[in-house]
């Protein structure tokens, strides 16, 4: 992943708000967002895994469980 990281007067940047209590110059870093539905490798792995546990087996698919069915 690339990234851009620059030291840039607090003044120069329009779009944001940044309170004058961060001093005359702040930090910027910005970051590529990656789409919602791309999940890597390693965190579809890991959703897998929690689906498995005992506690989703046993009480979040238990009725007695459900309070929203009472709604």
């Amino acid at each position: 992943m690339q990234a851009i990281r620059q030291i840039i007067a607090r003044t120069d940047i329009a779009l944001v708000r940044i309170p004058e209590e961060f001093g005359e110059q702040v930090e910027v870093i910005i970051l590529p967002v990656a789409s919602k539905s791309a999940l890597s490798a390693e965190s579809q792995s890991l959703l897998g895994l929690q689906e498995q546990t005992g506690f989703v087996a046993d009480v979040l698919t238990d009725e007695r469980e459900d309070v929203w069915n009472e709604l």
